[in-house]
């Protein structure tokens, strides 16, 4: 029986479980579940996930929520190792970047938010004042990831192969430069426009991408796609 997984290519934290059963060519049964139209708020979805929200994976009757947990399950029931190694020390900067990230680097999913409903006209004031703050939330964000790649790491937690964290993390990060946010990117965190170059030569990277690119589009939302 195919594990199931409810996302939405909209969602980043959908978008890198997806990656990662693309690029180890794991078949999947993918729901696509739509939280614009309230399809996580459903009594049926609710009782997969109380909180709500994509990705949710299910595995017979095991129900799984949060997608960095989902995906250190995958790798380790498929024995995807490159993309979640046992290695101690790999094992424990892949938590600590999991932990780091919630308040970090998925901050970024709020200046897309908050872009689209201004340009869909349900913006508040709140979001506005936010979006005038964007460079500085994204300054504080690249200034630690340039820190993670520091010793010539070619990926945050490791210098050989990108793991999950980099699906994770790219997911987050490649809206701002789609948005057209990262011009900088080059001269002030060279490690990271190496990284986002990198990432860009992963197995799927377009395929994974293309209902983001369509979605920016309607919304007025890309600068690059």
């Amino acid at each position: 029986m195919k594990e199931e997984l409810y996302a939405s290519p909209i969602s980043q934290p959908s978008r890198a479980v997806y990656w990662l059963c693309k690029v180890n060519n794991h078949p999947i049964e993918y729901k696509y579940t739509d939280s614009g139209k309230g399809e996580t708020r459903t009594e049926t979805f609710l009782q997969l996930s109380p909180i709500g929200k994509i990705p949710v994976l299910k595995d017979g009757e095991f129900v799984l929520t949060e997608s960095h947990a989902i995906m250190f399950y995958l790798a380790d029931k498929h024995g995807w190792e490159s993309w979640c190694p046992k290695d101690l020390k790999i094992r424990a900067r892949i938590q600590e970047y999991t932990n780091w990230h919630h308040l970090n680097t998925r901050r970024s999913s709020e200046i897309f938010f908050n872009q689209l409903m201004v340009n869909i006209g349900r913006g508040t004031p709140a979001m506005e004042a936010m979006l005038l703050k964007k460079h500085k939330v994204i300054s504080d964000m690249f200034r630690i990831l340039e820190f993670w790649l520091r010793h010539g790491n070619l990926y945050l937690v490791s210098n050989t192969k990108p793991t999950v964290v980099d699906l994770s993390c790219y997911n987050e990060v490649v809206q701002l430069e789609v948005m057209g946010l990262l011009t900088d990117v080059q001269k002030d965190f060279p490690k990271v426009a190496a990284w986002l170059k990198r990432m860009k030569d992963v197995p799927y990277h377009d395929e994974m991408l293309a209902p983001m690119g369509k979605f920016f589009r309607k919304f007025k939302l890309s600068a690059n796609m």
